[in-house]
């Protein structure tokens, strides 16, 4: 069967064109829809990156408020070689310990239990040293010999006091 385009009338043309156009028309608006919703995923995809970013710059800025206490109170121990007087350096350092068990990994929260224990030691020992008629006692010497170890340590842990918190307070990874 052929077709006859000579019996052709200008209402089937119009129909046809019609119909065509209308194809032509819808199709356009589909491919303009699927590149809208392809914007729409990929600006979806950049918000959620953004709030990532959000939620990592928070969690850091708790977590050097961690370290910035810790090194306050070791700084207060080394440099007057004694237990810090200033009461809320001991407690900012005592409220930094307990959320150093929800923000970092194990290791770290049980270090920092470890240097408090090791200042309560420190401040014992310089306590024990300096007492009045501590010269006297037999153990003195003992007391001494801590007091100088702890000095030592707490030395090596400000200087390092990085590595003690690791890679999460590392801004790039």
């Amino acid at each position: 069967m052929s077709v006859n385009f000579e019996s052709f009338s200008w209402e089937a043309f119009a129909t046809l064109a019609t119909g065509f156009a209308a194809v032509s028309a819808a199709s356009v608006v589909a491919w303009r829809q699927i590149a809208i919703s392809r914007a729409q995923t990929l600006i979806q995809s950049h918000l959620a990156d953004i709030e990532s970013l959000k939620l990592r710059a928070a969690l850091f800025e708790k977590r050097w408020e961690v370290y910035e206490a810790t090194a306050r109170f070791l700084a207060a121990m080394t440099v007057k070689a004694r237990f810090p007087e200033d009461g809320a350096i001991t407690h900012d350092f005592q409220l930094a310990m307990d959320k150093s068990q929800f923000l970092f990994r194990e290791a770290v929260h049980g270090r920092l239990v470890k240097l408090w224990g090791q200042a309560c030691d420190f401040g014992l020992a310089v306590d024990e040293v300096s007492a009045v008629g501590a010269e006297a006692r037999p153990d003195r010497p003992r007391f001494i010999r801590q007091k100088s170890d702890l000095m030592i340590e707490f030395a090596g842990l400000m200087a390092n006091l990085g590595q003690v918190f690791g890679d999460e307070l590392r801004l790039g990874g």
